[in-house]
Protein backbone atom coordinates (compact mmCIF):
# COMPACT_ATOMS: atom_id res chain seq x y z
CA UNK A 1 0.00 0.00 0.00
CA UNK A 2 1.42 3.23 -0.89
CA UNK A 3 1.61 6.11 1.75
CA UNK A 4 2.85 8.71 0.30
CA UNK A 5 0.32 10.91 -1.64
CA UNK A 6 2.55 12.38 -4.25
CA UNK A 7 3.62 8.84 -5.20
CA UNK A 8 0.18 7.86 -5.33
CA UNK A 9 -0.99 10.45 -7.36
CA UNK A 10 2.16 10.44 -10.09
CA UNK A 11 0.76 6.66 -10.26
CA UNK A 12 -3.11 7.77 -10.90
CA UNK A 13 -1.80 10.60 -13.11
CA UNK A 14 0.09 7.96 -14.98
CA UNK A 15 -2.65 5.16 -15.58
CA UNK A 16 -4.29 4.39 -18.11
CA UNK A 17 -7.82 5.84 -18.51
CA UNK A 18 -10.35 2.99 -18.38
CA UNK A 19 -13.12 4.49 -20.92
CA UNK A 20 -12.72 7.03 -23.72
CA UNK A 21 -15.18 10.25 -22.77
CA UNK A 22 -14.77 11.87 -26.02
CA UNK A 23 -17.89 10.48 -26.51
CA UNK A 24 -19.84 10.94 -24.07
CA UNK A 25 -21.17 14.62 -24.67
CA UNK A 26 -22.87 13.80 -28.29
CA UNK A 27 -24.41 11.28 -26.60
CA UNK A 28 -25.70 13.05 -24.19
CA UNK A 29 -27.26 15.40 -25.94
CA UNK A 30 -28.59 13.22 -28.84
CA UNK A 31 -30.35 11.71 -25.69
CA UNK A 32 -32.03 14.71 -24.49
CA UNK A 33 -33.28 15.77 -28.18
CA UNK A 34 -34.87 12.23 -28.78
CA UNK A 35 -36.44 11.84 -25.32
CA UNK A 36 -36.62 15.55 -23.78
CA UNK A 37 -35.32 17.27 -21.06
CA UNK A 38 -37.98 15.99 -18.51
CA UNK A 39 -37.85 12.28 -19.77
CA UNK A 40 -35.59 11.61 -16.63
CA UNK A 41 -39.13 12.38 -14.15
CA UNK A 42 -41.41 10.74 -16.28
CA UNK A 43 -44.07 11.88 -18.93
CA UNK A 44 -46.66 12.58 -16.05
CA UNK A 45 -44.12 15.52 -14.76
CA UNK A 46 -43.01 17.70 -17.90
CA UNK A 47 -44.20 20.90 -18.00
CA UNK A 48 -47.45 21.86 -18.93
CA UNK A 49 -49.24 18.56 -17.22
CA UNK A 50 -51.50 18.61 -14.76
CA UNK A 51 -50.16 16.27 -12.23
CA UNK A 52 -46.97 18.78 -12.85
CA UNK A 53 -49.21 22.10 -11.99
CA UNK A 54 -50.77 20.36 -8.97
CA UNK A 55 -47.80 19.01 -7.49
CA UNK A 56 -46.27 22.40 -7.91
CA UNK A 57 -49.16 24.19 -6.16
CA UNK A 58 -49.73 21.92 -2.77
CA UNK A 59 -45.57 22.37 -2.98
CA UNK A 60 -46.43 26.05 -2.63
CA UNK A 61 -49.29 25.19 -0.13
CA UNK A 62 -47.09 23.41 1.82
CA UNK A 63 -44.64 25.66 1.92
CA UNK A 64 -46.53 28.86 3.15
CA UNK A 65 -48.30 26.55 5.37
CA UNK A 66 -45.27 25.63 7.64
CA UNK A 67 -43.69 29.25 7.44
CA UNK A 68 -47.06 30.47 8.88
CA UNK A 69 -46.70 28.09 11.42
CA UNK A 70 -43.48 28.75 12.13
CA UNK A 71 -44.12 32.14 12.10
CA UNK A 72 -46.94 31.84 14.91
CA UNK A 73 -44.93 29.70 16.79
CA UNK A 74 -41.79 31.84 17.02
CA UNK A 75 -43.75 34.84 17.91
CA UNK A 76 -45.36 33.00 20.76
CA UNK A 77 -41.87 31.26 22.45
CA UNK A 78 -40.31 34.66 23.83
CA UNK A 79 -37.13 35.00 25.69
CA UNK A 80 -37.59 34.06 29.38
CA UNK A 81 -36.10 37.15 30.96
CA UNK A 82 -33.40 36.96 33.01
CA UNK A 83 -33.45 37.26 36.91
CA UNK A 84 -30.10 39.70 36.75
CA UNK A 85 -32.02 41.84 34.48
CA UNK A 86 -32.79 44.61 37.30
CA UNK A 87 -34.33 47.14 35.45
CA UNK A 88 -36.38 44.50 33.66
CA UNK A 89 -40.43 44.70 34.04
CA UNK A 90 -40.65 41.79 34.88
CA UNK A 91 -37.61 40.82 36.75
CA UNK A 92 -38.86 39.70 40.54
CA UNK A 93 -35.38 40.89 42.10
CA UNK A 94 -36.08 44.56 39.98
CA UNK A 95 -35.92 47.72 42.53
CA UNK A 96 -39.83 48.09 41.93
CA UNK A 97 -40.71 44.80 42.95
CA UNK A 98 -38.23 44.91 46.04
CA UNK A 99 -39.64 47.94 47.89
CA UNK A 100 -43.37 47.05 46.67
CA UNK A 101 -44.08 49.89 44.81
Amino acid sequence: MIKDLDTLARALRDAPLDRDLSAIEPLVWRRLADEGAWAFFGPTLAPGTALAAARMSLSAIVLITALLAGAAVAGRIGAAPSELAVFSADAPFAPSSLLSL
